[in-house]
């Protein structure tokens, strides 16, 4: 159902201030808003029926799961300030957190590297873990309802959003609560959900970890398991007999093994608690911090002959025999120490060094001023009968040298420069036609901005069917993953059609829902809303065809009869 969209500046329940709709979901929309005493921006979730009139079971329950996830207060866990009614409304105010998404950081930057993907997963874990000790279960975890902040000291940190379908564990429930649960349809978003959870059985803390699998195969992939978002191709991927396997030799293969583990699909064979995938993802980034020192030692021991030889030839000179004069202040120290940084820290005083060496303490610049060094020139032990010949030698070749150079210089000056070589007219065609090509993402702008002057919204279609004598239900319209899905059963004469009306964002996404449609269902797209047309009776295959012609001449792809 189509939820009305607030204008800023509407008052909920008289404190809390409407400033700008951020999300959309199936049943409510999440607006930025300003607590107006306390001048503090929050998170407004408002649901409600569309027409102000809400069935008693259906307000239970969400006062229920509003109560639930209000007790939660871990740090990666979005608070709950407040719930209330008001003007035929329901809503839920939490936190307000800076950040992005990690559906939208992975949709930007692409796959995570293996040690963050890691440690984003334990900051998720932490927070279910408190949620399942009050003996709540999320039930709805994926890269949208997971928000990356960074704390006060810059740190990055994981905020787990959307308790709203939190329910309590039914082991832990009343038959009065378990009645709230049951009644409805699924809840939840398919592409993520446990197989438990699609059958409709009773969930524990092992479904949550089915979740926070998924997420963990999306963060290191870049991509979610399961490709499309249809509930048929989802039943395929999380029912199916094939299991969730990592692509081998990609990715570690101890943090592949956890995630595969998650995605067990008998319960009973994944991680059993929050704190059990805890340690096991603890453990596997110490393994691989224990790699990196190892190798790290390894590469220090390569240098250990080198340092013997060194050692070695250095025990060959004679040793100075007069000490260096140090200040006071270090006759104190130990004789071998290791400092805060990890340096060896020798006592100077221990040391004797070459007199010639320059000293930078102010006894020896004393020592200096009081013997000052004779600048009588020094003879070294030359052949006197040898020296002038190895005068006259490097004179000879400095001279040679610099001949050498001016007669290059002089050359090159005199070097005719090569004529220029007319350009190929076939190559100056096809560089003129690269230039003149627009880059491929102007093309793609160009594509997108044609797709949505080609948009047709659902109501519209719906008006032009009525005219043509079609009938149908009031419509349902859900919101997953970011797209719009409107459902509704046509009826003409004694023809009875399934039509489904996708919104979308993305043109790619829009083609993939045309191009994937398999007979007998038919597909039309108008630019981001995909028609997809299933059979639902004996002559559905009449009003499939009739329907897809009657879209066609719509599009003008089709003759008028």
């Amino acid at each position: 159902m189509k939820q009305p969209v607030y204008a800023p500046g509407t008052i909920v329940g008289g404190r809390y201030r409407i400033d700008k709709a951020i999300a959309r979901g199936g049943c409510s929309i999440v607006y930025r808003g300003t607590h107006v005493d306390m001048n503090r921006s929050v998170a407004l979730k408002i649901m409600s029926s569309g027409n102000g009139e809400l069935d008693e079971s259906w307000t239970q329950r969400f006062q229920r799961e509003a109560q639930l996830a209000s007790h939660l207060r871990h740090p990666n866990t979005i608070i709950t300030y407040d719930y209330g009614h008001d003007k035929g409304l329901w809503y839920i105010v939490m936190e307000w957190v800076e950040g992005a998404s990690l559906r939208n950081a992975i949709k930007d930057l692409g796959p995570m590297e293996a040690r963050r993907t890691a440690r984003l997963t334990l900051q998720i874990l932490k927070s279910l873990t408190e949620a399942h000790r009050q003996h709540i279960l999320h039930r709805d975890l994926k890269p949208s309802n997971i928000m990356l902040t960074h704390d006060m000291e810059g740190a990055e940190m994981v905020k787990v959003l959307d308790f709203g379908l939190a329910k309590a564990d039914p082991r832990q429930m009343t038959e009065h609560q378990l009645k709230l649960t049951r009644d409805g349809d699924f809840v939840g978003t398919p592409r993520y959900a446990s197989p438990e959870q699609l059958r409709g059985h009773d969930l524990t803390p092992a479904a949550d970890i089915y979740g926070v699998g998924m997420v963990m195969w999306e963060m290191l992939t870049g991509k979610a398991g399961v490709p499309r978002i249809d509930y048929a191709t989802c039943v395929e991927y999380h029912l199916g007999p094939r299991p969730w396997r990592m692509p081998p030799g990609v990715y570690p293969p101890g943090l592949a093994t956890i995630v595969e583990r998650a995605l067990e699909k008998d319960p009973e064979r994944r991680f059993q608690s929050c704190e059990e995938m805890a340690r096991a993802l603890v453990m596997w980034l110490s393994a691989e911090d224990d790699k990196k020192v190892s190798l790290f030692e390894e590469e220090s021991s390569l240098f250990d002959g080198i340092v013997e030889e060194i050692s070695s030839e250095a025990s060959l000179k004679p040793r100075p025999t007069t000490p260096l004069v140090m200040p006071e202040r270090n006759k104190g120290a130990s004789t071998h120490r290791v400092s805060d940084e990890g340096f060896s820290a020798v006592d100077a005083g221990s040391l004797e060094l070459d007199r010639t060496a320059a000293a930078s303490s102010e006894g020896s610049r004393k020592t200096q001023r009081s013997a000052p060094i004779a600048l009588t020139p020094q003879r070294y032990p030359l052949d006197e009968e040898k020296t002038p010949w190895a005068v006259w030698l490097l004179g000879g070749c400095v001279i040679a040298l610099g001949l050498a150079g001016v007669v290059y210089l002089f050359a090159v000056r005199e070097v005719p420069q090569p004529a220029e070589i007319p350009e190929d007219p076939l190559t100056i065609n096809l560089e003129k036609k690269r230039l003149a090509a627009p880059p491929s993402r102007e093309k793609m702008n160009q594509q997108m901005i044609e797709a949505q002057l080609e948009t047709r919204r659902p109501e519209d279609l719906w008006m032009l069917l009525r005219r043509e004598g079609w009938s149908f239900d009031p419509p349902e319209t859900t919101e997953i993953s970011g797209v719009s899905q409107t459902t509704l059963r046509m009826r003409k004469q004694r023809m009875s059609v399934d039509v489904t009306f996708y919104e979308v964002e993305e043109l790619s996404l829009a083609k993939d829902f045309e191009y994937n449609t398999q007979a007998p269902a038919e597909a039309v797209r108008f630019g981001l809303t995909v028609i997809r047309m299933n059979p639902a009776g004996s002559r559905s295959s009449q009003g499939i065809r009739e329907l897809r012609d009657y879209f066609l001449r719509i599009k003008g792809l089709a003759n008028t009869p």
